[in-house]
């Protein structure tokens, strides 16, 4: 290890709490094999819900991985027990990867040293991953912890992201604030599990086969339980989520589209103009969820099983909605969908579907729902 100004620099080798038990134990963990119907045989998977302790940890809120008390292996909270790829690497800067399978990191210096314990968790800059990463890590930890340990948060955190948290009961007395782009030292740092994968690729025969997009189902439907029984009971709500706001993926043709939807009972909402518990209230009441590709749609994370969700696709979309309503019981459906070998993440592109064949998808999801009522 050597020193440049107020710089760290060390070489390490990045593991998951599987492969390196020496740095991170479990305090509690268990399995569920998903089962995914897929081409003419199914495939399960092994994916693992833990929440694993680091003692005398180095921990970074922006950062994926968890440095430990070693400085030699950076540990990642991956539901799989595989080996992760080098390049997955998140912890400081990585300078360079070496020929033995380590990376030079290059970090701040620890200043703050945070006594006893704590759950260090991923503070990314979406809003979608707060929502996947922070709430149901946080979660987790309370489920399978038995009680939740102050969290450990970054000090620009926003207050539309303090609001989501206080939604699941957490208030500013359960956190700890930690310098946003700095490194902190923590005695006993609790790292839950993620609740999702991308991109998962499993082998079939000879063939490959990428499952895109997988949530964790079990403490996904628990938190889902909780969010209905705290906000769910009012009247049924058929929703429009407008991106009129955005710089991208919005919809030129929006007020064609509502012309058709007000009367088959559906209102548009401005998510970034509403605050936080009426946003959870709308889509925890929610039966069916019409929305551009977006992170608003994360917040199906609310909305009941059976709930059906409309997804207006463009040719460079991700499959994280689908993976969301999948681990929920949800029906999901896709407008203008294209061929797999079309999809790129990350397009801007600013769509205007055809308004009458928006309705027609629209008068199916409506359909289900009546064919599912008892």
């Amino acid at each position: 290890m050597t020193a440049r100004d107020n710089m760290m620099v060390v070489d390490a080798r990045l593991e998951t709490p599987f492969r390196a038990p020496e740095v991170a134990s479990f305090v509690s963990a268990s399995r569920t094999v998903i089962q995914i119907e897929t081409g003419a045989e199914p495939i399960k998977i092994d994916f693992h819900r833990y929440v694993a302790l680091m003692e005398n940890a180095t921990y970074s809120p922006k950062n994926l991985g968890i440095l430990g008390k070693d400085h030699a292996t950076v540990v990642s909270a991956h539901p799989f027990n595989i080996g992760l790829p080098l390049d997955g690497m998140a912890f400081g800067v990585a300078e360079k990867i070496l020929p033995n399978k380590k990376i030079r990191l290059h970090y701040p210096r620890p200043k703050i040293h945070v006594e006893g314990a704590a759950v260090c968790l991923y503070f990314s800059k979406g809003f979608a991953v707060f929502l996947r990463d922070i709430l149901l890590g946080a979660f987790r930890a309370r489920r399978m912890l038995g009680t939740t340990p102050p969290i450990l948060v970054p000090d620009d955190l926003g207050e539309r992201q303090r609001a989501f948290l206080e939604v699941i009961g957490l208030t500013d007395k359960d956190l700890i604030e930690v310098p946003a782009t700095g490194t902190v030292t923590v005695s006993k740092a609790f790292i839950p599990s993620r609740s999702f994968a991308r991109d998962v690729k499993v082998k079939v025969g000879s063939d490959w086969r990428n499952l895109r997009f997988l949530m964790e189902p079990e403490d996904t439907g628990a938190f889902n339980q909780e969010m209905q029984d705290r906000y769910a009971g009012g009247p049924k709500r058929r929703l429009f989520i407008s991106r009129a706001d955005a710089s991208g993926r919005r919809i030129l043709n929006e007020d064609a589209i509502m012309n058709r939807l007000t009367a088959l009972g559906f209102e548009r909402l401005v998510l970034a103009e509403m605050p936080v518990p009426k946003i959870v209230s709308a889509f925890a009441n929610a039966e069916i969820i019409l929305s551009p590709h977006g992170s608003g749609l994360t917040n199906i994370l609310f909305s009941p099983p059976g709930a059906q969700v409309i997804e207006i696709d463009h040719p460079r979309s991700d499959f994280v909605a689908h993976g969301l309503s999948r681990a929920l019981g949800q029906g999901f459906h896709v407008i203008d969908k294209v061929s797999d070998a079309a999809r790129e993440r990350s397009s801007q592109v600013d769509q205007a579907p055809d308004p009458e064949g928006v309705a027609r998808i629209v008068k199916r999801a409506i359909d289900r729902i009546g064919a599912n009522s008892p």
